[in-house]
């Protein structure tokens, strides 16, 4: 039996060693065999099939030991076969999990990657393995843009647009309702304990800014409304002050732990290599001045200018600039600062979004995924991946990568609507205990979304998650 392993990998693969008694050949020269990328390891590895007459034992078994050759580290792993005369399925490449090479039994280990396939008329096993089998040995989830450009150099010539970008949905629901407002009517503060007592339907985050960019997300989904005290806080329909204010004034240092602006400062100052991108969803035209101020000036020389070209700047142009964070927002008519200075920094820093009036730009910078509430609320992660897919196939300009555009991964909760006694769910949490490992195990793994996706948010993401999402930039 000839087991195959081909490398679709940037980086070599190296042979350390072997065990087990059942091969029939095997490189002669372990220290200088060296599988190149792109290339087949054809007939050099071979394995005897199990006599079930002559034997005592169930089967032939052994491993390969080998490593992936990436630049700054390398990766150990192993190649496993146990095979009998009825079945050549028990095979595959597995992660060296515990970083030991002392396997000496046929018990097939966790940390399964590669494709895997067998041919029997040929009696030949394929193990094909790509940069992404590799990830979590890779990429570390608060450095992971910048883990990427040391293992594949020429990502620093891509536009910022051809990341794939975790991010999440409702960006800034983690905190809790507050129902004390001595400014607030008795009808005010009665609607405020019940949209309280209702959390669990509106809430979509368990951490804070800082801890989802820890966590690996890149884009954030943040909708603020301007409350009484004159300061902007994040909002989810009718629920208010889901999580911290957005800055306790205007262009000042915030405390990393109180404010939204805080928060993504505290990141971006131990992380100069990664960016982000923000978009924001006001929920009134009053007082936008004091927003866009607010952002300009905590973000300052931070912020990614509008391309006058419409053409999106590569990630190498973005970070020698000492540029990271890019704000997008809706510009429709009656939605501009009315303060000379901010609206001339507006029509600078912050990119033009859904429902622009600038419909040039928006065509060619930014475009919004599909969303339909309906078939969101159906409570099925496979109506969700068919909607993106369908815009994908017929969006052109996600094939050539050269806009943003952001695939809302997350369900609905039908509550409130009429699906609920077909569909009932109750919570993004609960939904998402579906969704995410659909995501994880499924869509993040398929040729069209590794090509063509952007932007995936999601809710109530998990460190595993956000780091499969990043690994298809590998």
């Amino acid at each position: 039996m000839i087991i195959k392993l081909k490398n679709q990998c940037t980086h070599s693969i190296s042979l350390l060693g072997h065990c087990g008694d059942h091969f029939t050949k095997l490189p002669v020269d372990a220290s200088s065999w060296v599988l190149l990328p792109g290339e087949s390891s054809e007939d050099d590895i071979q394995m005897s099939l199990h006599d079930s007459l002559n034997s005592r034992t169930n089967s032939n078994w052994g491993w390969v030991y080998m490593q992936l050759n990436t630049p700054k580290k390398r990766v150990n792993f192993l190649i496993f076969a146990d095979l009998n005369s009825k079945s050549y399925n028990y095979f595959g490449a597995f992660l060296d999990i515990d970083g030991s090479r002392e396997q000496d039994n046929n018990t097939m280990p966790e940390g399964r990657i590669g494709l895997t396939s067998c041919d029997e008329k040929d009696h030949s096993l394929l193990i094909t393995l790509h940069d992404f089998d590799f990830f979590t040995r890779i990429l570390r989830n608060d450095t992971w843009m910048a883990d990427l450009i040391k293992f594949r150099p020429q990502a620093k010539r891509w536009k910022l647009s051809n990341f794939h970008l975790p991010g999440t949905h409702d960006s800034a629901t983690f905190g809790s309702t507050p129902t004390e407002d001595l400014e607030a009517s008795s009808i005010e503060i009665l609607e405020r304990m019940i949209i309280s007592s209702f959390q669990p339907n509106w809430r979509c985050q368990d951490l804070d800014l800082y801890g989802q960019l820890m966590c690996g997300a890149r884009f954030f989904d943040l909708r603020l409304r301007l409350e009484k005290n004159n300061l902007w806080w994040p909002c989810h329909a009718r629920a208010y002050k889901t999580g911290s204010v957005l800055a306790e004034k205007e262009g000042r240092d915030e405390d990393p732990c109180t404010t939204l602006i805080g928060q993504m400062q505290r990141y971006i100052k131990q992380h100069p290599s990664e960016f982000i991108v923000i978009k924001v969803l006001p929920s009134t035209q009053e007082e936008l001045d004091s927003l866009w101020r607010t952002f300009v000036n905590a973000f300052k020389s931070r912020l990614i200018p509008v391309p006058h070209n419409n053409t999106i700047p590569t990630y190498a142009k973005t970070v020698k600039k000492g540029r990271s964070i890019l704000l997008v927002t809706p510009k429709a008519n009656g939605w501009e600062p009315l303060d000379k200075t901010v609206r001339k920094k507006w029509d600078k820093y912050i990119w033009p979004g859904l429902n622009s009036t600038y419909q040039e730009e928006q065509s060619k910078l930014w475009r919004e995924g599909p969303y339909v509430r309906d078939e969101w609320q159906l409570g099925s992660p496979q109506r969700i991946r068919s909607c993106n897919e369908i815009f994908m196939q017929t969006e052109g300009r996600t094939v050539s990568r050269d806009i943003f555009w952001v695939a809302q991964c997350q369900l609905t909760p039908s509550f409130g609507s009429w699906r609920f006694l077909r569909n009932p769910s109750w919570s993004p949490r609960q939904l998402s205990q579906a969704t995410n490992p659909y995501i994880e195990n499924e869509l993040a793994t398929l040729d069209l979304w590794r090509k063509q996706a952007n932007i995936m948010i999601v809710d109530f993401p998990n460190e595993d998650l956000m780091l499969r999402i990043a690994s298809m930039n590998l």
